[in-house]
């Protein structure tokens, strides 16, 4: 059980090579910390490599997703998480900024590990590539390379798109006032950021002209 606060315990993965011999990885999956921990996955392709990969199910992913309970009809619409979203937003939070805060305290621990490294790698799938990419601008020292796999493009698309598909975790309230989501990729160093498969609000892969 990782510890990210006081008041909260999320569930946690380490993997640990017999000889470390490259960077460690943040490892962060929208279907939770098992899903690429199997015999054949990418987690223990990964460790087999010589990195140390900690993956964690953040608020709402993997053992702490939970049921809808309010929404139901509407949960592939919504998600699973949706009373939950609004829960928060009336407590004035969203998930991004919860799950962010998350994955930095996961990288701080990781790091204190690590003693003499001062970055890890970050790899996150699918919803989770909106928090993760928060995280990486607010705290890049923390970060080397990072990776998001078939993450939302644009929150416009959101605005969009008359039917999306479970992005009411991603939301932050007045967002496009201010930034957008390539807006903060554009901050990432060149070179320390791939964008693979990146989807609209649909769900559906982006094509690029």
């Amino acid at each position: 059980m990782f510890q990210t606060s006081p008041e909260l315990k999320l569930p946690a993965l380490l993997f640990v090579p017999d000889e470390p011999t490259r960077k460690p990885a943040l490892y962060l999956h929208d279907e939770g910390k098992s899903a690429e921990a199997g015999i054949d996955g990418e987690i223990v392709r990964l460790v087999k490599s010589g990195r140390t990969v900690l993956a964690i199910d953040v608020a709402g992913c993997g053992e702490t997703q939970m049921k809808p309970w309010r929404y139901g009809s509407m949960s592939g619409v919504l998600g699973p998480n949706s009373a939950e979203f609004y829960v928060a937003y009336m407590l004035g939070e969203s998930f991004v900024g919860l799950r962010a805060d998350q994955i930095l305290a996961a990288t701080r621990w990781l790091l204190t590990r690590e003693k003499k490294l001062k970055s890890v790698d970050l790899i996150a799938t699918g919803e989770l590539t909106v928090p993760a990419l928060h995280a990486a601008v607010i705290e890049p020292e923390l970060f080397g390379k990072i990776d998001l796999r078939r993450g939302l493009d644009t929150w416009r698309s959101v605005v969009d798109t008359p039917v999306t598909e479970r992005q009411l975790v991603n939301v932050v309230h007045g967002v496009l006032r201010h930034y957008d989501l390539p807006d903060l990729r554009a901050m990432i160093p060149k070179g320390s950021l791939t964008v693979t498969d990146p989807r609209d609000a649909a769900g559906k892969p982006v094509t690029t002209k």
